[in-house]
């Protein structure tokens, strides 16, 4: 007399039931994994770009001041709209959204050996691209200082 035994079931397909959604909730931990660490990765460099550029506009209109008349409107223009005057369609901001508001010029020791003149861009409103940390920020002042040069004369 032969026993009725279920029929046998390939332990691979056995265990293939079992596993149904492991692969999804894989891929969905390192695609959460992947794209924090892309975006944090684009963040932090245009962190790098804002540092450069505003190092640069500074330097610039630190440069422009050493060697030209002496004019606190016009050097804030430079560092600005990279001109010594507003541009012809004046709007509000210039390059990558400073203002003249955001710059302060200082000319420390003057008619002396010492004579300097410091350019600071200060209160630079970021707004973050990470979903986790909502609102804006305020880089850091950004400060240079170079000694005066000719400051325009032609002697």
């Amino acid at each position: 007399m032969a026993a009725n035994f279920p029929p046998r079931v390939p332990v691979a397909a056995n265990r293939r039931g079992r596993q149904r959604g492991q692969a999804m909730l894989e891929g969905a931990l390192v695609a959460v994994a992947f794209i924090t660490c892309l975006v944090s990765i684009l963040e932090l460099s245009r962190y790098a770009l804002f540092i450069q550029f505003f190092t640069e506009r500074a330097r610039a209109g630190a440069r422009y001041a050493a060697v030209s008349n002496y004019n606190v409107d016009t050097i804030k223009n430079w560092v600005v709209y990279n001109s010594p005057t507003p541009p012809n369609n004046y709007s509000s901001s210039g390059l990558f959204g400073l203002t003249p508001s955001m710059i302060n010029v200082s000319r420390f020791s003057q008619s002396t050996d010492t004579d300097r003149i410091e350019i600071s861009i200060n209160s630079y409103p970021v707004s973050l691209v990470v979903p986790f940390l909502p609102g804006n920020w305020v880089l850091k002042p950004f400060r240079v200082v170079l000694t005066t040069e000719s400051l325009g004369a032609t002697n």
